[in-house]
């Protein structure tokens, strides 16, 4: 998303339409790492002050380092990165060079979200000793559909538990 108004970033191209053309490209990261990615050419000639990595999973460690040394913070879709060690890098950089960072947990900004935020801290719901959390994703799992990135160890690191299982685990420890 562009926000023009606000001067933060600018809308490059459609963000389908870049992530389908980087997905044509390569999957590599380190071919996408390339100085004539759309996303590099991007960085390069604009003046950001934040950019929203929300790509293959594959792709957040090298894009969001990018971003770092390109002098922006980042907003980095979860999982943060395939490893820890690689989380850990790029937040040390982050450190290092005076850049915000966010992992976009986006669960916590839907409204039910919020209001379990408000209701359990005021005791609502008593002493609470178990979570139940489901995510239903009908279409992910449909052979007749073609496999999603998201199933493939390559492009996602994790599979449905860091992919999914990530926001139950982030919105319980919220």
């Amino acid at each position: 998303m562009a926000y023009r108004q606000l001067g933060l970033i600018r809308e490059a191209d459609n963000e389908i339409a870049i992530h389908e053309r980087m997905a044509r490209q390569s999957h590599s990261p380190k071919e996408d790492q390339s100085r004539n990615s759309p996303f590099r050419t991007m960085l390069a000639q604009d003046s950001l002050d934040i950019v929203v990595v929300a790509t293959s999973n594959y792709l957040h460690y090298p894009m969001a380092m990018a971003t770092i040394d390109a002098g922006c913070h980042v907003l980095c879709d979860k999982p943060l990165a395939l490893d820890a060690g690689q989380a850990k890098e790029m937040a040390r950089r982050a450190e290092e060079l005076g850049r915000k960072h966010f992992v976009a947990f986006t669960w916590r900004f839907l409204p039910a979200a919020a209001y379990m935020k408000e209701i359990i801290p005021a005791g609502f719901l008593g002493q609470l000793y178990h979570v139940n959390a489901q995510y239903f994703v009908r279409t992910w799992s449909d052979p007749a559909q073609p496999m999603r990135w998201q199933l493939d160890k390559a492009h996602s690191g994790s599979g449905s538990l860091g992919n999914l299982g990530s926001h139950a685990v982030q919105s319980v420890h919220w």
